[in-house]
C-alpha cells in the first residue's frame, strides 16, 4: 500500500512538472510571436540603457531614453535631441527631456537563418554645434544617423549606433 501511495505522489509530482514546462514553452512562444508582431507592424518603442554621467562630486545621474518607430517616422527622444552645455547634464534636466519626430530613410527588416530579426534605418538629425569637418561636409546641418536592431526571440534588443557603438534596450510589448 505505501509503495503504491509513494508511486501515485511520485507519477503526481512528475506529470506537474512536464505541465510547468509544457507551459513555460508554451509561454515562450507567445513571447516571441508578440515581438515578431510587434516588428511587423513597424510601431514599436525601444527603451535603452541609461547611460551614466558622473558629476564633480561623484554624483551619477541616468538619462532615461528610447525610440520609438512609427510607420516611416521615428519619435526620439536622446541625448543628441536634448544637447545641453558642459560635461554635466544640468538640475532637472530629465523632467525637460523633450521628443523630436524624424523621418525615416531607408527602413529594412531582414531575418537570419537562426530566426533573429535585424532592421537597419537611418535618418537625418539637425546638428547644432561647431564642427568645421561636419559642417563642410554638411552645408544643410542635417547629419544622417543609421542605426541596425538585432531582435531575437525575447524583447532584449541590441542597439548598434552607425559609428559601432553598441547599446542594449527593451522592446514594449
Amino acid at each position: 500500500m505505501k509503495l503504491l501511495l509513494l508511486f501515485l505522489v511520485i507519477s503526481t509530482l512528475i506529470c506537474l512538472s512536464s505541465c510547468a514546462s509544457l507551459h513555460e514553452n508554451l509561454s515562450k512562444k507567445e513571447l516571441e510571436e508578440a515581438v515578431r508582431a510587434k516588428i511587423d507592424s513597424r510601431k514599436y518603442r525601444i527603451d535603452l540603457t541609461p547611460q551614466a554621467f558622473t558629476g564633480e562630486e561623484g554624483t551619477n545621474l541616468y538619462i532615461p531614453e528610447y525610440f520609438q518607430v512609427c510607420g516611416d517616422s521615428i519619435i526620439s527622444c536622446m541625448i543628441y535631441d536634448n544637447p545641453f552645455p558642459g560635461s554635466f547634464p544640468p538640475k532637472n534636466y530629465i523632467q525637460h527631456m523633450r521628443s523630436v519626430k524624424y523621418e525615416i530613410l531607408d527602413y529594412k527588416q531582414t531575418e537570419t537563418r537562426r530566426g533573429r530579426i535585424i532592421v537597419s534605418f537611418g535618418y537625418k538629425i539637425k546638428y547644432d554645434e561647431y564642427d568645421p569637418y561636419v559642417l563642410a561636409k554638411y552645408k544643410d546641418r542635417l547629419v544622417p544617423l543609421h542605426y541596425r536592431l538585432e531582435f531575437g526571440k525575447t524583447p532584449r534588443v541590441r542597439v548598434i549606433q552607425q559609428n559601432g557603438y553598441m547599446v542594449f534596450g527593451t522592446l514594449s510589448l
